[in-house]
């Protein structure tokens, strides 16, 4: 019979941080662009100026790539349009 190893007083986690860690850095940038198409309405609600800078990012790509341009147009559009359905 073999003895029972000693303890180090070390915990492992296993694989879950990484697991997480590789979730979040692939999921984050799908939600920032879509995030884009909610919070424009809230900025069209409020009035906010904050949409610009938090979207920064996301315009510069906008403006130089024409490819995205009408993509994003209708995504937003389906957001900020919204209220014409609603009756508003």
């Amino acid at each position: 019979m073999k003895p029972a190893p000693a303890k180090t007083g070390k915990r492992s986690f296993g694989e879950a941080p990484l697991m997480v860690l590789v979730l979040v850095v692939v999921m984050l940038p799908p939600l920032y662009v879509l995030s884009c198409g909610p919070l424009a309405w809230v900025a069209d609600q409020t009035g906010g100026n904050w949409y610009d800078t938090l979207f920064a990012p996301l315009i510069w790509l906008y403006e130089h790539w024409p490819a995205m341009q009408p993509w994003l147009d209708r995504y937003i559009d389906l957001w900020t349009l919204s209220h014409i359905c609603n009756g508003r």
